[in-house]
């Protein structure tokens, strides 16, 4: 039963479809300084629902590979933020910073897990042959290079900034974590034959594809919300 909700186009991609049309339309009328960010990447993951789709209008010999730049754009979002707020010391300094540096940071380092998932599967072709462990294999490599980013690299840079920007990147690298120890939660179930995997995995993608930007939105210190 989870199994024919989950593979359903009402979860992906009419739900998605949707919460994001609305996204949209609030960014667009919004003037918050968050809204180029959020323009981008709601447009971003409008398009990853749509072409991403079971009967997505693309060419059959582009289907293996139309999700992979939607996976590196979509981990991106989350680096790219987070590499912005370690940058800075005052939330009031988002409107006049320039994030250029921050975003080349964030999107160089999404390509790390795709670069190393490849060469596992280069590797070790007949483990990875299942497609679900191949997700797998993703999602562990990314909670693992997140959390040691964040404790590493994003942690030491918090107590020099205000307390504000602290707890919005704190709350994004909570944020993502869960949303990937979800998703491995629920693929080590499938491989188990458990249906209920199915249910679960529901979770991590509304967290993916309809809850994050709003939540960064949400999230974000009144100076980085408000006009």
């Amino acid at each position: 039963m989870w199994r024919q909700i989950y593979e359903s186009s009402w979860h992906h991609p009419v739900s998605f479809i949707a919460i994001n049309a609305l996204v949209l339309g609030a960014v667009v009328f919004s003037k918050s300084a968050l809204r180029a960010f959020l323009l981008v990447f709601t447009a971003e993951i409008l398009l990853d629902a749509t072409l991403t789709a079971k009967g997505a209008p693309i060419p059959a010999s582009w289907g293996p590979y139309i999700g992979i730049p939607f996976v590196i754009l979509g981990d991106a979002r989350a680096l790219i933020l987070v590499e912005r707020i370690r940058r800075l010391q005052r939330a009031s300094e988002w409107k006049s910073d320039r994030p250029t540096r921050a975003t080349l940071a964030g999107l160089a380092m999404a390509f790390v897990v795709p670069v190393l998932q490849t060469v596992l599967l280069k590797s070790m072709p007949a483990v990875f042959a299942d497609s679900r462990k191949l997700f797998l294999a993703y999602e562990v490599l990314f909670f693992v290079g997140w959390s040691a980013y964040f404790a590493l690299v994003v942690r030491p840079s918090l107590a020099r900034i205000e307390p504000s920007l602290a707890r919005w990147a704190r709350a994004i690298y909570l944020f993502v974590a869960a949303q990937y120890a979800l998703w491995a939660t629920s693929d080590v179930s499938i491989l188990q034959g458990l249906d209920a995997g199915y249910a679960l995995r529901l979770v991590p993608n509304t967290l993916y594809y309809a809850l994050f930007l709003p939540f960064v939105w949400r999230s974000a210190p009144p100076e980085v919300r408000a006009p």
